[in-house]
């Protein structure tokens, strides 16, 4: 360090000193030492014209006027050769080159010192070197990264050629795409995987969840009429999937609803896999809560019912019906509005926890849009799904109550579940 300040140093005197020479030797001037060169050329100019003058009468050819051209002009310059002389004029310094030369100066110093204060410091000039270095490496990594992707993704393609029912791979293809900033590229990927997976499938919602979330990436983390379109698709399917309900939480916290946003996002957690909950949900969820913590309390200015409404069910299976289910199968209850199809609350719960009372309210609607509060009726319906699938399959047993009213009076109302799909 002291030899960079040192070397520092020397080059900024070498400025001074280059600023300040002028001042110490004499200004040069060139100045002839008599007025015979003027002579000479003036006579060398009669004597060409004369030349000039003979060659157009015919008296001289053309190659003697050359050589007579080059005779002269070699004599006019072994004439004037060496009388001129260079001299040096003492320069008179006055009080005002001085406060110039050292203003100069300062300012180069001063720009020097600021340059290296903003630029040349070494600790972070030894940053910006291991930065670099570091950046050339995770480009080379990057793009070794997306060779081996793309050779991936040929042969998901070819195999997904041979086998276009394979919902695994379609999966792996459209998040190779997505690893590599390709999002309609991965969008397609899930329209494709759709096409050729039946509706009934398990995972058929995971991909119409996965394929919403490709749309917001690729609108640029935006939540546009698509996405909301294929959020409300994949959720009518299955109320719990992770893809959709993250989204959903996502808009309710852009409208500024952040407790819904909350509620979405711990619904979220129910399927979503460990890797998304620790780098997503949860430091979101801490995030939202840290804000309604700090967020100054509010009155009211909602009706009464909105916020509040809810159905209490006590729900059982018929007993006749016990010996064909098992007690690990899956009981899902949703409410949908009159004629509707989009749930505005789902439950979901097990055989075994028959007989149950459950509470279907505002915190268990899929859509921040779409609430019981937003209806003053519903239908409702409970079924016992033998795929573990929110989407009715031929087997499942079921019961429905319609026109069941949405009030906050605490009413419970009774269901029995005692029909078998055909």
């Amino acid at each position: 360090m002291t030899a960079l300040w040192l070397t520092l140093i020397g080059l900024l005197l070498i400025a001074v000193l280059i600023i300040f020479f002028p001042l110490f030797v004499g200004r040069k001037t060139v100045s002839a030492i008599s007025d015979q060169p003027q002579q000479n050329v003036a006579i060398f100019k009669d004597r060409l014209s004369e030349l000039e003058q003979e060659k157009a009468q015919g008296n001289l050819t053309e190659t003697t006027f050359l050589q007579l051209k080059t005779e002269l002009e070699k004599s006019l310059l072994a004439d004037v050769h060496g009388k001129f002389a260079t001299t040096l004029t003492p320069v008179t310094v006055t009080t005002k080159h001085w406060l110039i030369a050292a203003g100069l100066g300062g300012a180069v110093l001063l720009a020097s010192l600021a340059m290296y204060q903003d630029l040349g410091r070494s600790e972070d000039y030894g940053k910006y070197l291991t930065l670099q270095a570091q950046a050339k490496i995770e480009a080379q990594a990057a793009e070794k990264t997306q060779v081996q992707l793309t050779k991936l993704m040929d042969l998901l393609k070819e195999k997904l050629k041979k086998n276009p029912h394979d919902v695994e791979k379609w999966f792996l293809l459209a998040n190779s795409y997505a690893a590599i900033g390709q999002y309609q590229q991965a969008a397609q990927a899930y329209i494709n995987a759709m096409q050729n997976v039946d509706k009934t499938d398990p995972k058929y919602a995971a991909l119409k969840g996965s394929y919403a979330q490709m749309l917001f990436q690729q609108a640029g983390e935006q939540i546009t009429p698509t996405v909301i379109q294929a959020m409300q698709e994949a959720l009518a399917i299955d109320p719990l999937e992770s893809s959709a309900l993250i989204l959903s939480g996502i808009q309710a916290y852009t409208q500024g609803d952040i407790k819904q946003a909350i509620v979405f996002w711990e619904k979220a957690k129910t399927k979503a896999d460990e890797n998304t909950i620790n780098s997503f949900i949860e430091p979101v969820i801490a995030q939202a809560q840290g804000q309604l913590a700090q967020a100054a309390p509010e009155a009211s200015q909602q009706p009464a019912n909105v916020g509040k409404a809810k159905i209490s069910i006590k729900l059982d299976i018929d007993s006749a019906l016990k010996t064909k289910v098992s007690p690990e199968q899956t009981v899902f209850v949703f409410a949908r509005p009159v004629g509707g199809k989009m749930p505005l609350a789902a439950e979901k719960l097990q055989v075994k926890d028959l007989p149950k009372t459950i509470v279907l309210d505002d915190s268990k609607s899929p859509m921040p849009t779409a609430s019981l509060s937003s209806v003053a009726e519903v239908d409702v319906t409970a079924r016992v799904s033998f795929s573990g699938q929110p989407q009715q399959s031929k087997g499942d047993l079921f019961a429905t109550a319609e026109k069941v009213k949405v009030s906050d009076d605490g009413k419970t109302i009774e269901m029995l579940i005692n029909q078998e799909v055909k």
